[in-house]
């Protein structure tokens, strides 16, 4: 292995094949990405999702077995309730309201109202519309495998199992809740191994054993019912940026409307602050129910995989340039060395690296399954593993075209 000198502090550094240059002293080489500017409102969301997922962490790095405590759950669900239930009675109101107007008031204002309502009013759940729903005859060692992990989770397995072609797995629950879905993004399935294969589905897994997708959801429309109103009212609401005023009537017009958006930004914002604990405590959850089944290890391996750049993403992007099966490329991609996780993981502890609003930022997660492993036994036999081996294969072939349109025009 040859080495470097750092430009910055002088300090020689180890230069491997593939990976990054990382100046370990002065930490040359692992600044985190300059933040956009994503407004203020977006930055005091992101802001709470911080502060409680660093408290989290500390009490569960000290007291581990508080984590069966989920804080706030119960509050949010029904703080969501209330708000779900309220917005009716709202409408009933100020639909009495319009109809002591006149004629023509009436039906400009109904018709208005008839509009909010149906950006508002909660819509069933469904699989991603670019999702391929498998057949049970089309993966049947695919579904007995995701069934024996939920089994060793203590839940229900998918009534319905799809993949699709992004870097993401995910469980979703179905129409108004009574049936659940899993959908496997086939890059990210293509580059695990199998120990990380079997601790992200019981990690999705998890997520069913705590109801997460079942409350989840509740918080979920009652939180866009409310940012709705707000950016309905205030359309520069959760812009990055707001124009000037070009006058004393265009600042009384805004202050205007502050006064009036106020009352459910408000409310939007303690939704917010009660989720963005509930949630990121069930992603610490389900972390340690699938370091239960699957081993600490794997678990901490697949969110190792998740650190910036993803593995085999890039790999897959240049195969796909130069024309060549990306299916392959990920299947050959390089694992990070221990020193490139290293970096990847002062990036992240320096940053905010996050999969979405209500997950901890990865750094943490995999600390806090560092901090207290605990091993998992469920290893499929080879067999099974290659039955379902070639089942995967089988429904790459037509979303291969699918995945290289879309990794062009993402590159342009």
């Amino acid at each position: 292995m040859s080495t470097g000198v750092c430009s910055s502090c002088g300090a020689a550094y180890p230069v491997e094949p593939g990976m990054p240059t990382w100046c370990e002293r002065c930490g040359k080489g692992a600044e985190p990405p300059a933040p956009l500017d994503s407004g203020r409102i977006y930055r005091a969301r992101q802001a709470l999702a911080r502060k409680a997922a660093t408290r989290l962490h500390q009490r569960l790095s000290e007291q581990p077995d508080s984590l069966a405590v989920i804080p706030s759950r119960r509050v949010a669900v029904a703080f969501s309730v209330a708000v779900l239930l309220a917005a009716p009675l709202v409408v009933l109101a100020l639909v009495w309201l319009i109809l002591q107007l006149g004629f023509y008031l009436k039906i400009l204002f109904l018709a208005v109202l008839a509009g909010i309502v149906l950006l508002i009013v909660p819509r069933p759940n469904r699989l991603p519309p670019e999702a391929t729903v498998l057949a049970p005859a089309e993966a049947p060692a695919l579904r007995d495998f995701v069934s024996q992990v939920a089994g060793a989770m203590g839940v229900r397995p998918p009534d319905a199992i799809a993949v699709d072609i992004d870097h993401n797995m995910s469980v979703v629950e179905l129409g108004y809740g009574r049936r659940t879905g899993l959908v496997i993004g086939l890059p990210l399935w293509t580059v695990l191994s199998w120990p990380e294969r079997t601790a992200t589905l019981a990690h999705e897994m998890g997520h069913l054993r705590g109801r997460d997708t079942r409350d989840g959801r509740l918080v979920f429309w009652a939180r866009r019912l409310l940012w709705t109103l707000v950016e309905l009212l205030w359309p520069d609401a959760l812009r990055p940026t707001r124009n000037a005023f070009s006058d004393a009537g265009g600042a009384i017009a805004a202050v205007l409307q502050h006064i009036i958006v106020a009352p459910f930004l408000a409310l939007a914002m303690t939704l917010e602050r009660l989720d963005a604990v509930q949630s990121q405590h069930a992603e610490y959850l389900a972390d340690r129910r699938a370091a239960q089944v699957a081993g600490s290890a794997a678990m901490t391996s697949a969110l190792a995989g998740l650190l910036p750049p993803q593995r085999g993403v890039t790999t897959m992007e240049r195969a796909i340039r130069q024309r060549e099966d990306p299916w392959r490329a990920l299947e050959q991609a390089p694992k990070p060395t221990d020193r490139e996780l290293r970096r990847r993981r002062a990036v992240c502890a320096s940053g905010e690296h996050q999969l979405g609003d209500s997950h901890p930022p990865t750094s943490m997660r995999i600390d806090l399954l560092e901090r207290h492993p605990v091993g998992g036994g469920l290893h499929p036999p080879s067999q099974t593993l290659r039955r379902i081996e070639e089942e995967m294969v089988a429904v790459r072939g037509p979303l291969t075209q699918r995945l290289r349109d879309t990794v062009l025009m993402r590159l342009g």
